[in-house]
């Protein structure tokens, strides 16, 4: 897939939310996975769009928006837009405790792959989720990332 290929992937996944029916979250999750791996900066605004979506009596949201923030995460790692960081932080403040589980993975390795500094609000959101997560797996999660040697780097550079 390449970027030429979002616009008909982008209106089969709004087709897609259009529609219900059997197996229309495992194609969502095929559009989404292949939208994202493009990495394509075009895909920001339609992956930020599909990160807000909503529908009364969706289950598949918590997983909508988590693939939304990978593809988000692969952009910034590529392209570093704005855009899609802000997105990632915000993924961190998500009212699922598996999607900010999955998405502090997903901002640390947006900046770290990309050979980028980890924000000092980046490291400060973690570092209250380690403390106070309502989520004792967010919390954990948090705790073993502030282990790494970029938290190390953050607080020296503070200090």
């Amino acid at each position: 897939m390449t970027s030429a290929d979002l616009p008909e992937l982008e209106r089969l996944c709004r087709l897609i939310l259009e529609r219900r029916g059997s197996r229309q979250d495992e194609i969502q999750e095929v559009l989404l996975r292949l939208i994202g791996a493009t990495a394509a900066d075009e895909s920001v605004s339609f992956l930020l769009e599909i990160l807000h979506y909503t529908r009364r009596g969706d289950r598949f949201g918590p997983q909508r928006r988590q693939l939304a923030l990978w593809g988000l995460a692969r952009v910034a790692i590529f392209h570093n837009i704005p855009e899609a960081y802000h997105a990632l932080q915000g993924g961190l403040e998500d009212r699922n405790a598996d999607v900010r589980y999955a998405t502090a993975d997903m901002v640390l390795n947006a900046y770290l792959r990309a050979g980028r500094d980890v924000p000092q609000d980046v490291a400060d959101r973690l570092r209250h989720m380690a403390r106070s997560d309502p989520d004792d797996s967010v919390r954990r999660a948090a705790q073993r990332y502030l282990c790494e040697s970029w938290a190390r780097a953050s607080e020296e550079d503070v200090d």
